[in-house]
């Protein structure tokens, strides 16, 4: 009993100890179970840290590719840069070739422009001489015309007197017949008188046959004289033809050439306006003209040098500036990446702070762990003593064996719990190792990486350093360019400001890059603490790292695609730098071809030169034939004067005098007409030169506008030419007339002849015929009065020919002022055509040397044109001396007439002097005084005359010495 007693105490203490450790081991296993849940809600904690580091390691390698990608460009960008910079030192040496060459065309047109601003002020001079000259000729003119108009006015009022006189003769005429009728009483009583006067006749009648063959053999001279003449003005006439029609071909040349000219001066549309102010003008536009459009070549070609070059220097600025904006926002990309980094940086080292704390943490919780894995151990080797000291209990009390051994599988099932924990926290701590390597190994990435920033930054710094260095080369170059220096002094400013800040930026990452060292260190003391603890963990993060290991791979794929993609855009570029080198090439031919296009028309310059130099030749001929026909008209002026001072000595016979007169009236008339056609003649060569000059100064007809023009002209001009021919064919015909009457007097004249011859045979056979044969000659003379009333009316017919051809010449006079409308049509269609052509332009430069070409000539021609008004006022002065000479003789026969009544006067002269006033009023005059019936009043008077004697009662006497004799 007392054993069972001491066994049962044994018992009871040792269920005491068993439930005492038994609360103890429940206190213990809340304990663990409350660590446990901490240890699940860090883990957890942990793994959403992890997958934050994992999100930030994702975004730190897309960071990574983005640098690399913004490397790649840069280097791209650096190369483009090289290549930009290798372009722009070309351009800049052709730049300065090509300033070189403006430098010395400059100085070139400098002095071209000093020769002719010396030339246009001595053109100024000769322009204003020419033109005071030309004044003073005006009015000289204008003098002379009125001087004319008075002398005119004069000789019409001698005219009227002259009438008159004649008039008052022909009544006295008519007195002196009534005498005569009275006196054929007497005629029988005067028959010995008669025989005696008779015989004086007859005397008188030896001297006027010898006078007539004189005078005869003067008017054969004449007529031979008449005939070369007639040759001569024939030979004018076909040289002044052909002198027309080789001024028509120079016209139609200049015409062309000017055209040619038109074409190649229609970009001289920017000139219009100082155009249009010129020719309101054409004093101040031949000054100013010529330095005007020196100054707009020089104007234009340094224009288009400008130009040239301010495309270049643009192009160049272009490129720079776009090289620029590609720096800067390569910098941009650079300093957000920096920015990134930094970022990336300071939530890294967040990160690091958090692990550290994290690891503190867990380097506690793993000294907690460990004390209580050390405590569980002592509880165990407490529980392991006690087991053995219970199996030995149980051995001695195999009745509680049952209850012990539930209580063995109880414990051992905690047990195996614990060591379950301990190995679950075993594979943490080497997750959370392997962990820490990886974070330490993806530091260590991160610190080569930034090393290798490091470095590019510098190779960037570098080459912005060279490339500073060469965008001052370049600025020092583009003096021109201020504008794009002073932008890239600001970006390269801005470049060197941004450069400070990522030098800052790179300094305070430096410095933080030190403390990373020091934090790493401690970080590895700290690590090798918790290397156990994180093992654990890290063992279970494989996984993560496996899939973080298959999207590195994703992202290196997606990099080689990228790399690729570079890969075609960097053979895009090279295309389209091959594509740009074709384009270059083009340029190049297009610009080989512009230079043979400039030889081609530096050729037709010199074709149209030599054109030039050909219709001055053209000129010079049409000029000297012009001068021929000038000296020609003066030998016909000569041969004038000499047929008069030859009318003045024949002015003693009535007959041959008044017959003289009207091959002089005649001639005078064809002199006068070959005058006025010479000098229409010369008025057409004016105006064709005031048209050339026109031309010249214009230039800017169109072709077909010219062509048409051109033809209807040389329409009008054959008009004008087959007018002058029927006018020609009807002085042909006037002057056949002329000399059938002329034959006709000659027989009148050898009829008159042969009466006298047979009244001389009547008287001396003896007076008791004479009645009848007096009455007869009186039929006959009758008969040869109404002859000469039918010559009368035929002159009265060239008369009205002569008028129709006034009218003919009227005609033309209208045919040329249509010709002047029709160039003033022509001159408001270059007018519209110069509007036309404002809107071309190119070619000036080409067209320099023809245009002072054109002005040589221009001035050739002006010189040409002022000799030609001096001989043409030298011309005009001899005219009016001629015509004042021609005036005094043809007035001189009436005053030899009209002067003393007691001058004997034959029956021969009274004849011819009616004829003469006859054929003077007929052929001179014949539209100042007309009758009734469009007859002249002499003809008229001469008409009453004639009818007077017509009376077969009439007789005539023969009055004494001191009265006049009629017949």
């Amino acid at each position: 009993l007392s054993r069972e007693q001491a066994a049962k105490q044994d018992l009871e203490r040792a269920k005491r100890r068993l439930e005492a450790e038994l609360s103890e081991r429940s206190d213990q296993e809340g304990d663990n179970k409350r660590l446990l849940e901490e240890l699940r809600q860090q883990v957890a904690q942990l793994e959403s840290e992890l997958a934050q580091t994992q999100q930030r390691l994702d975004e730190e390698t897309h960071a990574k590719t983005l640098a690399l990608k913004n490397v790649r460009e840069l280097e791209s960008t650096v190369q483009e840069l090289r290549d930009d910079l290798e372009s722009e030192k070309a351009a800049r040496d052709r730049a300065e070739n090509q300033k070189r060459d403006l430098k010395e065309e400059l100085e070139a047109l400098r002095l071209e422009l000093i020769d002719t601003g010396t030339n246009s002020e001595a053109q100024a001079e000769a322009l204003r001489k020419h033109e005071a000259e030309l004044s003073n000729a005006r009015k000289q003119l204008e003098v002379d015309a009125a001087a004319h108009e008075i002398a005119l006015s004069e000789l019409r009022k001698k005219h009227a007197t002259a009438v008159d006189a004649l008039t008052e003769q022909l009544e006295a005429m008519k007195r002196v017949k009534l005498a005569v009728e009275n006196s054929k009483t007497q005629m029988e009583t005067s028959n010995a008188d008669l025989t005696n006067q008779l015989n004086t006749a007859l005397a008188a009648k030896a001297e006027t046959e010898k006078r007539r063959r004189a005078l005869e053999q003067k008017l054969n001279a004449k007529m031979m004289k008449l005939e070369e003449v007639e040759q001569q003005k024939a030979d004018l006439e076909e040289r002044l033809a052909k002198a027309t029609a080789e001024g028509e071909a120079l016209s139609a040349a200049l015409e062309e050439s000017e055209n040619k000219l038109s074409k190649f001066a229609r970009s001289e549309a920017a000139n219009a306006t100082t155009l249009q102010e010129l020719r309101q003008s054409l004093e101040d536009e031949t000054r100013a003209k010529l330095a005007i459009q020196t100054r707009l070549r020089q104007a234009e070609s340094e224009r288009e040098g400008l130009k040239d070059s301010l495309e270049e220097e643009e192009q160049g600025k272009m490129a720079l500036e776009k090289h620029v904006q590609l720096l800067q926002q390569q910098m941009d990309d650079v300093k957000a990446k920096v920015a990134e980094d930094a970022k990336l940086l300071e939530t890294l080292e967040d990160t690091r702070k958090r692990l550290q704390r994290d690891r503190d943490e867990m380097s506690n919780r793993n000294e907690e762990l460990q004390a209580q894995v050390e405590k569980l151990e002592k509880s165990r080797k407490k529980l392991q003593g006690e087991l053995e000291d219970a199996n030995h209990a149980l051995a001695a009390q195999r009745s509680d064996q049952v209850t012990n051994e539930r209580k063995l599988k109880k414990l051992e099932a905690s047990l195996a719990e614990a060591q379950a924990t301990a190995t679950r926290l075993q594979t943490e701590k080497d997750q959370n190792d392997r962990d820490m390597r990886q974070r330490e190994t993806a530091l260590l990435t991160k610190e080569r990486e930034l090393e290798e920033l490091q470095e590019r930054l510098e190779d960037s710094e570098r080459q912005r350093t060279n490339l500073a260095k060469e965008l001052d080369d370049l600025v020092s170059h583009t003096d021109d360019a201020g504008k794009s220096r002073i932008e890239l002094e600001q970006n390269n400013f801005k470049l060197e400001t941004q450069l400070k800040e990522l030098h800052q930026s790179f300094e305070e990452l430096e410095d933080e890059m030190a403390q990373l060292a020091m934090e790493k260190q401690r970080a590895d003391l700290q690590i090798n603490a918790l290397k156990a603890q994180l093992e654990r963990e890290l063992a279970t993060k494989d996984e993560g790292f496996e899939e973080q290991k298959r999207q590195l791979q994703k992202l290196n794929r997606e990099l080689k695609e990228e790399l690729e993609d570079e890969k075609k855009q960097r053979l895009n570029l090279s295309q389209q730098r091959k594509k740009l080198d074709a384009e270059l090439s083009e340029v190049k031919q297009r610009a080989e071809v512009a230079d043979r296009q400039r030889d081609e028309f530096s050729k037709q310059l010199k074709r149209l030169q030599l054109l030039s130099m050909d219709l001055k030749r053209e000129l010079d001929a049409s000029m000297k034939s012009r001068d021929d026909a000038l000296t020609a008209a003066r030998d016909l002026e000569k041969r004038l004067r000499a047929t008069e001072s030859e009318r003045a000595q024949a002015v003693e016979d009535l007959a041959a005098s008044e017959r003289t007169c009207r091959t002089a009236k005649s001639e005078r008339d064809e002199a006068l007409e070959e005058a006025n056609a010479s000098q229409s003649a010369k008025n057409l060569l004016i105006e064709d030169k005031k048209k050339l000059e026109a031309t010249v100064m214009h230039r800017e007809e169109e072709l077909e506008e010219a062509q048409t023009a051109r033809e209807e002209a040389e329409d009008r001009y054959k008009r004008t030419l087959s007018l002058m021919e029927q006018a020609q064919i009807d002085l042909g015909l006037e002057r056949s007339n002329t000399q059938r009457l002329e034959a006709a007097n000659v027989s009148l004249e050898k009829t008159v002849k042969e009466l006298r011859d047979k009244m001389a045979e009547l008287e001396k056979e003896g007076g008791k015929r004479l009645k009848l044969q007096v009455t007869a000659l009186e039929g006959r003379l009758a008969a040869t009065e109404e002859q000469l009333e039918a010559e009368s009316r035929e002159h009265q017919k060239a008369a009205r020919e002569a008028r129709r051809n006034d009218k003919k010449l009227k005609d033309l006079m209208q045919m040329l002022d249509e010709e002047k409308l029709s160039t003033t049509q022509m001159k408001e269609q270059m007018e519209k055509a110069q509007s036309a052509a404002k809107r071309f332009k190119g070619a000036m430069e080409s067209m320099e040397d023809e245009i002072n070409q054109l002005k040589s000539q221009r001035r050739r021609l002006q010189r040409d044109l002022e000799e030609i008004t001096e001989q043409k006022e030298t011309s005009e002065r001899e005219l009016l001396t001629l015509r004042s000479k021609i005036n005094r003789l043809s007035y001189r026969p009436l005053d030899n007439y009209t002067g003393d009544s007691d001058q004997e006067l034959s029956p021969f002269d009274i004849y011819n002097f009616r004829t003469g006033r006859m054929g003077s009023t007929g052929v001179s005059r014949p539209s100042t005084r007309t009758g009734g019936d469009n007859t002249p009043d002499d003809a008229q008077s001469g008409a009453d005359l004639d009818a007077a004697n017509s009376d077969p009662n009439v007789s005539v006497t023969l009055p004494n010495s001191n009265h006049t004799s009629a017949e």
